[in-house]
């Protein structure tokens, strides 16, 4: 017996051993917002030891790419699929198109869930960033542990404070980093150090719990995403090493890439956006640099940590570890405009600190933890909890040396990343260079190869999607990788790569063509010499979008180019069970809803009827026993509910929505309920349903959320209301205008302030200009960036004057309540000031290519106790859309100081809008900059 039970021990070990060298460890490390030349082995000064010398003992690809943005990359490689294919197109907003649903989509599967059924043992720590859902109590069905994988901690949601972080979640439980028992670091808390040494755990307990078994970690880093968030030692590092500026720092790296052979002895240098002798603060963006550059020197001293487990575990040698990053370094402005908040740090906490284990829920932060205000603009010194800035284009520009663009773009800027690929029982090829094209795609394809994995075309009944990948074990063993082409969709910018070819074009703009083997760099366009391969390109591009849910144009602005006939039936019988298309729906847009009917047998929560999604919609629920009304309205919900619960198992309802969102809830025929929701504003795409809703979640409910019970009932759309003024034709300032061919078109686009001015200079420019407006109120920037499709249309515009502002600064409310007391702690601008900058940047260039000239009209003030605004904040979103509006030398009608010093003859006592006879000398002041224009 005692020499059987030694030789059973002894087979275990060898099957083990056996298991393990079948099988290799999969460690896949991936840093954010990051440029090529950004790590020591692929051309930078920052200090990274320990990828340096994984890649010395690996294999480093030359020509690796991304997607351009963090959630699309996250989605692309966990599936294995491009980011439309898994429904992340765009970012964690629902654009009515199963490419672009922000959330990652059940026709995948992650490479956890593929992996665990091969033996794995799953293991996640970091950014998350593949759902919308977010809040700690809501839908957790596309969560970590949700899609495959044993362990998890890191955020949810795609960016925040490196100090302390919202959505900070163990597992399936948002937690802070003051509250988490699993948890005491013996320094200060922070994002990074606690990224390495959850996984440093997890790797540790795996072996000992489960030695036999092979195991997968995805390790997502969150630097180096803004905010620039650092250690004061290891900033210190650093501490005159960017002094020379932009220009110095990217020639060095530019010569040591050549060196390296990570570009070729030919390569060029793209042109560089701003000059270092012309920046007006060099302290601070030094500072920036310094911080961003400790930001990944901390980052690679975790894997350094993640490697010494690896070794003191006796794993190292049968682990595959790729490291790579997310998109390009990241040119966007955040925290750089000056603002209220800019300043030195002050003396002690001004603010009550946080209680301990109160959960983060903000992306930026307004305090510390400690009670000290945040503080964000130019002189702000980046590195402290208290601060929270980007930094900035001149920087990014650098990280992606010797390249063109940035995040966002697909230029190689924005899609150019390391692979390092370090595995010594499997990749001979130590030290060398691959420059063979290799995409995302291909890090499911690998797993699933090495990892020996049956890729499954069905989970759960539902169909999964074929890989689109390569297995990169080919390049390991040194041999060419077989494919078609590359593709590339981000925000209307669009490529497709086909050998060294590259066809490319930014959002609306014609295609470039580029031989990536002579021009990587993208300077010398070859699109007019070479017009058959650019037709041969953009056709393989079109058949790609076709396929990959890329089409319809636009759909990420949220304006798919799609018309559908819309049914105009009034009255529907509904029951369990029935599902209608959009197109066979009721056409909810503008009109008021009549629910009623009964339910039998009730026994859960769950819904009654939905129409839409988390976008635009509608949903009758049972929550918590009490019958809830809700909307949904460009993500924003608005619901009513029964005041005292149901407690019926069977029951009759009648709930009534008017036009204007006053909601009436019955039940048997007595009133339990009423209040106000938002209608919607635009027809849902998705569909209706009854007794659940298989779609985009309209409510914060799981998606289907059935409810369990019998329905009977009928949907009545209300009669329109005759006396309605949209029903009536009459001359306001929002009806269209029939052209005079003989004049020149002008387009006013603003708000209620530009609504008001608008008939009186139509009046003023009579005989001189055609002066058009949208229909609408255009509201925010976020509401330019959905509307300025349809507002510009076909025809030619010769003046646009264009104003946003008054909506983006305006507080808003957790559950969208409109002007919101700005001092509550839930409220939050519906515009952050480096959003409007990001969206006046994108709504510029769109209006720039109708040819039209542009003229910008300044933010008129916000008056001392006007609702839901703070007085200044008119100025700091002035002097940031100052910056675009002199970066694209276009025009100021500046009606923000002329209101300022006229405020008691033109403006309202404490409301942010003007007098009849205000409007008119407003009216007068824009007559003049447009017939100004007019005569250039």
């Amino acid at each position: 017996m005692k020499y059987l039970k030694i030789h059973l021990l002894l087979l275990f070990c060898l099957l083990a051993k056996s298991n393990s060298s079948e099988k290799p460890n999969i460690i896949v490390i991936m840093s954010d917002d990051m440029g090529i030349s950004d790590i020591g082995c692929y051309g930078s000064e920052i200090d990274t030891p320990n990828l340096d010398k994984l890649a010395s003992n690996g294999l480093r690809f030359t020509q690796f790419y991304n997607t351009a943005r963090c959630c699309p990359t996250r989605a692309s490689l966990l599936s294995g699929l491009y980011p439309h294919q898994a429904g992340i197109g765009w970012m964690m907003v629902d654009r009515g198109h199963d490419g672009y649903r922000g959330e990652l989509n059940r026709e995948c599967v992650t490479i956890a869930e593929a992996l665990k059924t091969s033996g794995y043992g799953t293991y996640m720590t970091g950014k998350w960033h593949v759902t919308k859902h977010i809040s700690p109590d809501g839908p957790k069905n596309n969560w970590p542990r949700q899609r495959g994988f044993d362990r998890f901690y890191g955020t949810i949601h795609g960016a925040g404070s490196l100090w302390d972080p919202n959505t900070l979640t163990r597992d399936n439980t948002q937690t802070s980093p003051d509250n988490d028992a699993e948890y005491k670091p013996k320094k200060d808390w922070f994002y990074t150090d606690a990224i390495s040494d959850q996984t440093v755990r997890y790797i540790e307990e795996h072996v000992k719990s489960k030695p036999a078994d092979p195991f997968f970690c995805y390790v997502s880093y969150t630097a180096a995403h803004w905010p620039m968030h650092a250690r004061e030692e290891t900033i210190k590092k650093y501490k005159g090493k960017y002094d020379a500026g932009y220009k110095i720092i990217r020639e060095k790296r530019f010569k040591k890439m050549k060196d390296l052979g990570i570009i070729g002895k030919d390569s060029k240098l793209s042109p560089q956006p701003w000059e270092w002798g012309k920046v007006e603060e060099e302290e601070w963006e030094i500072r920036c640099m310094e911080v961003y550059a400790a930001m990944v020197d901390e980052m690679d001293q975790g894997i350094g940590q993640i490697i010494k487990t690896l070794e003191e575990t006796e794993r190292m040698d049968n682990t595959l570890i790729l490291f790579l990053q997310d998109n390009g370094g990241c040119a966007e402005a955040f925290g750089r405009g000056k603002n209220k908040t800019t300043g030195p740090r002050a003396a002690k906490p001004s603010l009550t600190p946080m209680k301990k284990g109160e959960l983060q829920t903000r992306m930026q932060p307004t305090q510390t933890r400690d009670g000290f205000p945040m503080r964000t603009g130019p002189g702000v010194m980046p590195g402290p909890a208290d601060t929270y800035i980007g930094y900035g284009l001149g920087w990014a520009n650098v990280s992606n040396t010797p390249f063109r663009e940035y995040k966002h773009w697909v230029h190689e800027g924005g899609i150019s990343t390391p692979l390092i690929a370090h595995w010594p029982s499997g990749i001979k090829r130590r030290g060398e260079l691959d420059h063979q094209p290799g995409h995302l795609i291909d890090i499911m394809a690998t797993c699933v190869d090495i990892g020996k994995v049956n890729y499954p075309d069905k989970k759960d009944g539902i169909k999964i999607k074929p890989l689109e990948g390569k297995s990169l074990n080919t390049a390991f063993k040194g041999k060419k990788i077989q494919r078609e082409a590359l593709y590339w969709e981000h925000e209307g910018n669009q490529a497709i790569r086909k050998g060294d070819w590259k066809l490319v074009s930014k959002e609306n703009r014609p295609w470039e063509l580029y031989n990536i083997k002579s021009d990587r760099s993208e300077i010398n366009d070859l699109s007019e010499k070479m017009p058959d391969m650019v037709a041969k390109l953009s056709k393989a591009y079109e058949e790609y979008a076709d396929r990959a849910n890329v089409s319809p144009v636009g759909t990420w602005r949220g304006k798919p180019r799609v018309k559908k006939k819309l049914s105009e039936q009034e009255f529907f019988k509904l029951e369990s069970g029935i599902q209608l298309t959009q197109e066979e729906a009721p056409n909810i847009l503008k009109r008021g809803i009549h629910l009623k009917g009964k339910i039998k047998d009730l026994k859960s929560d769950g819904v009654i009827i939905a129409q839409g999604g988390d976008s635009q919609g509608f949903a009758l629920i049972v929550h918590k026993n009490h019958l809830r009304y809700l909307t949904c309205v460009g993500g924003e919900i608005t619901r009513t509910e029964s005041e005292e619960v149901i407690g019926l198992s069977d029951f009759d309802f009648d709930v009534r929505m008017t036009s204007k969102g006053k909601v009436l809830l019955k039940i048997d025929n007595n009133l339990v309920g009423s209040g106000q929701v938002t209608p919607v504003t635009a027809m849902p795409i998705d569909g209706l349903s009854v007794g659940s809703d298989p779609g985009g979640s309209v409510g914060e409910y799981a998606p289907d959320h059935p409810l369990d019970g019998k329905i009977d009932m009928t949907l009545q759309l209300l009669p329109l209301n005759k006396n309605n003024k949209s029903q009536r034709p009459n001359k306001n300032a929002l009806s269209a205008i029939e052209d005079n061919p003989s004049l020149p078109r002008v387009l006013i686009i603003g708000d209620s302030i530009s609504i008001a001015y608008t008939l009186p200079v139509r009046e003023l420019l009579k005989g001189v200009a055609n002066v058009h407006r949208p229909p609408v109120n255009c509201a925010s920037t976020k509401h330019g960036v959905k509307g300025i499709e349809d507002w510009l249309g076909e025809k030619k515009w010769d003046v646009i004057h264009f104003n946003w502002g008054l909506h983006d600064l305006k507080y808003m409310g957790p559950n969208g309540e409109n002007l919101a007391d700005p001092k509550s702690k839930s409220s939050s601008q519906q515009v952050p000031i480096n959003e409007y900058t990001n969206n006046l940047i994108w709504l510029v260039e769109r209006m720039k290519e109708t040819g039209a000239k542009l003229i910008w009209r300044n933010t008129t003030p916000v008056p001392e106790g006007a609702k839901g605004r703070v007085v200044g904040d008119s100025k700091n979103y002035n002097n940031a859309a100052m910056e675009v509006m002199s970066k694209y030398s276009i025009e100021t009608n500046d009606l923000y100081n002329f209101a300022k010093n006229n405020w008691e003859k033109v403006g309202r006592k404490a409301d942010v809008h003007f007098t009849p006879s205000g409007s008119k000398e407003l009216a007068k002041l824009v007559a003049k900059s447009i017939e100004a224009q007019l005569k250039n």
